[in-house]
């Protein structure tokens, strides 16, 4: 699990991220990313979107989140640098193939977006 300040949790925050953020489509997820202003910055947040259009069942989407979650927390982990300079909010929104989706597979992807990310 994500330390409750690199987690975004009000609708308010989703709601502005997928307004006027921009889109990056992977295969597992879409990946909505807004940057902040620095002068208001938290840090570089995430947020994760897991309908229940993928599955009706809580623990199936339940055992999504906690990957691609597990994946973001180890990305984080293996920066050299602290990211508290970027200001940064992202959403991951499920797709339906992420259920059938290994650990392994959240965590390259993981790893080749959040870099994009963080430069553009």
């Amino acid at each position: 699990m994500l330390p409750k300040d690199l987690r975004l949790s009000q609708r308010k925050d989703f709601l502005l991220v997928k307004r006027r953020g921009q889109i990056l489509n992977t295969p597992l997820f879409t990946l909505s990313y807004l940057k902040r202003n620095q002068a208001l910055s938290f840090g570089i947040r995430f947020g994760f979107i897991i309908s229940k259009g993928i599955s009706k069942r809580a623990v199936k989407r339940n055992r999504v989140r906690r990957r691609v979650c597990e994946a973001v927390r180890l990305w984080l982990k293996s920066q050299p640098e602290p990211l508290s300079k970027s200001s940064v909010d992202v959403v991951f929104i499920m797709r339906g193939r992420s259920l059938n989706a290994g650990y392994e597979e959240f965590s390259t992807l993981v790893n080749s977006v959040l870099p994009k990310v963080l430069e553009s």
